[in-house]
C-alpha cells in the first residue's frame, strides 16, 4: 500500500465552497417560503368574502405562483451551476483513482493530489503526482462520460453522449485534447524539478475514470492513456512500476515529496 501525502487541495475547497452556498441559499427560502402561505391566508381574509370578480382572484393566485417559482430558482449567491458539476465530477475521479492508486502501488510510492507547482516560463495544477523508485510521474484524470474519439495530435476531441434507445439524438461536443495539457503539465514539472536542484525521470499520462465512457483515440504519443473500462488502474499500475529507465533512491524520493508537500500546505 502506497502512502497519501496530505497537501492542500484547491478542488476540494471549491467543492466545500459552493456546497455552504448550496446550504445557505437552502436556508434562506426556506426562511422566504412562509411569506406565501400569510399573504394568501391575509388575502383570503381581506378579500375573499368582498371580491366576487373571478378575474381579480387569478391575477393574484397568478401572482403568488410566479413568486413562488422565482424563490425555487432564486440563486441569491450566482452560483456556477455548470462550474460547480464540472468540479463534482473532477473531485470524484481524483478521489477514486487516488484510492486505487494508495491500495495497489507498494509502500515505497508517494501519492499526491492537487499539486500546484510554477516554474519560471508557466503554472499548472496537476491532478496526481506518484513519486516512486521508478521515478516520478503526472496522472490527468478525466471523469468524462459517453464516446470519446479524435486523435493525439488534434487540438480537440469529440465527445458522444448517448442518453438511450427512447433518445436516438447523440449529444455531440468538442473538448480540449488533454494529451497537449499533460505534455504543458510535464515540461512545467520538469523545469520545477530543475529550478529546485532535482534531477529525475518525469513521465506522464491521462486517465479516464469514469465507468461509463468508452476510448478510440488514435495516433503515437510519448503519452500513455489509460481508462478504467479497459482495466486502466491495473494497466496504469503496471506502467508506474515497471520503469527501469532511471532508478532513484529513497533519499531523492523523500527530497521530491517534501518539496511538493512543503510547497502545496
Amino acid at each position: 500500500m502506497a502512502k497519501l501525502c496530505k497537501t492542500k487541495n484547491e478542488l476540494e475547497i471549491k467543492l466545500s465552497f459552493y456546497k455552504r452556498l448550496r446550504l445557505k441559499t437552502v436556508l434562506i427560502k426556506i426562511l422566504i417560503m412562509p411569506v406565501i402561505p400569510a399573504i394568501i391566508i391575509l388575502y383570503l381574509k381581506l378579500f375573499a368574502g368582498t371580491v366576487e370578480n373571478f378575474f381579480f382572484h387569478a391575477i393574484f393566485f397568478a401572482i403568488i405562483v410566479i413568486i413562488f417559482t422565482n424563490i425555487i430558482h432564486w440563486n441569491p449567491f450566482k452560483i456556477d451551476k455548470t462550474e460547480v458539476e464540472m468540479i463534482k465530477h473532477g473531485v470524484q475521479g481524483e478521489r477514486f483513482l487516488t484510492s486505487m492508486l494508495v491500495k495497489y502501488l507498494p509502500q515505497n510510492y508517494y501519492v499526491l493530489r492537487n499539486i500546484v507547482i510554477s516554474s519560471p516560463s508557466s503554472k499548472a495544477e496537476i491532478d496526481i503526482i506518484v513519486v516512486g523508485e521508478t521515478g516520478v510521474y503526472i496522472v490527468e484524470i478525466k471523469n468524462w462520460i459517453g464516446e470519446i474519439k479524435g486523435d493525439v495530435y488534434d487540438q480537440n476531441w469529440t465527445q458522444i453522449k448517448r442518453r438511450g434507445y427512447r433518445y436516438p439524438k447523440a449529444y455531440v461536443s468538442s473538448l480540449h485534447n488533454p494529451v497537449k495539457q499533460v505534455k504543458r503539465q510535464l515540461r512545467c514539472l520538469i523545469d520545477y524539478l530543475k529550478k529546485n536542484n532535482i534531477n529525475s525521470w518525469v513521465e506522464a499520462s491521462v486517465f479516464f475514470s469514469s465507468g461509463m465512457v468508452s476510448v478510440e483515440i488514435t495516433g503515437e504519443s510519448n503519452i500513455p492513456i489509460f481508462s478504467t473500462q479497459q482495466q486502466g488502474v491495473k494497466n496504469l499500475v503496471t506502467y508506474l512500476t515497471t520503469n527501469d529507465k532511471a532508478k532513484i533512491d529513497a533519499n531523492k524520493i523523500d527530497k521530491i515529496v517534501e518539496l511538493f508537500v512543503s510547497n502545496n500546505q
